[in-house]
């Protein structure tokens, strides 16, 4: 179940390494950080940082 979005090059970045083997084995939420917007929105979001560890799969 997806619980975040990651940006367009992240997914790029990552779809690059599964065509050269590799595979996502574990993520896990490095930080958190609140940035509040330039324009005149009121409040802040919140922007999740993961830590994402990648492996070669080996060949069976």
């Amino acid at each position: 179940k997806a619980v975040a979005c990651l940006s367009a090059a992240c997914t790029d970045r990552i779809k690059r390494h599964e065509n050269k083997g590799y595979r996502i084995v574990s993520a896990r939420i490095r930080f958190m950080v609140f940035w509040k917007p330039d324009d005149d929105r009121p409040g802040e979001i919140m922007i999740i940082l993961p830590e994402l560890v990648m492996a070669q799969q080996q060949n069976s």
